[in-house]
């Protein structure tokens, strides 16, 4: 096995790393083939993707509201004697603009995609707020097609440590928090769903219980 502190090769079930002194943990796994590559437990979880249930529910009150503005208005113009036209007029307006809400959110879902990328730069901003000091996490990603664009990571204090420059990494559509691909050196996970950062021998987020992506292929699939 691999001591992930030094990257020395070490024989298996020894506790200390000769080398650096790094403690094993026991349940977790050192060997380094398991933990490079993109992990296929994203199929487990891709219909639990926090974003795109924000999105769905975006689009849900969306059109609801807009419904109810289109023939909710009128009514209440005619039942308090009002200028009917007006009333239509105004339900259409906003119903015109919940309906533009909704549609943008399905347009945002549809341009989502899966993609691989490199994070070239990384900001670390904290603010004050009352008493709690707030963490806020930008990436900078250079995509495989070239282009490059800033992510907005809330939640950011575990996430500010976790992500590195020069980190090769996998956006899962759905989900905001990329995947790692080399987490050989790392004694935590990332929930690419919530972002909570957890300890590398948890299976499941002790914050919102779904599968984390810690182990690959073994293979060095998706890798640019």
């Amino acid at each position: 096995m691999f001591c992930p502190r030094c990257n020395n090769e070490v024989e298996d079930g020894v506790k200390t790393c000769p080398t650096c002194n790094f403690h094993f943990q026991e349940g977790m796994s050192y060997n380094r083939e398991e933990l490079i590559g993109y992990s296929p437990n994203i199929k487990k979880i891709q219909s639990h993707g926090m974003r795109q249930k924000q999105q769905n529910r975006f689009v849900f009150v969306g059109y609801a509201v807009a419904v109810i503005a289109l023939f909710g208005i009128p009514i209440l113009y005619y039942m308090t004697e009002q200028s009917l036209l007006t009333g239509i007029a105004a339900g259409v307006i906003i119903a015109a603009f919940f309906s533009f809400f909704a549609t943008l959110q399905i347009r945002n879902s549809k341009f989502d995609r899966t993609y691989d990328a490199e994070i070239t730069d990384k900001d670390v901003e904290k603010q004050q707020h009352k008493k709690k000091t707030l963490v806020f996490c930008k990436l900078h990603l250079k995509r495989d097609n070239g282009s490059t664009q800033w992510v907005n990571l809330p939640y950011g204090a575990g996430s500010a440590s976790y992500y590195a420059v020069g980190d090769v990494v996998r956006h899962h559509k759905g989900f905001l928090y990329p995947e790692k691909f080399d987490k050989s050196k790392d004694d935590r996970c990332i929930c690419v769903n919530c972002g909570v950062v957890n300890n590398m021998k948890n299976d499941q987020c002790c914050e919102c219980g779904i599968t984390l992506l810690k182990y690959g292929t073994g293979k060095a699939i998706g890798k640019r």
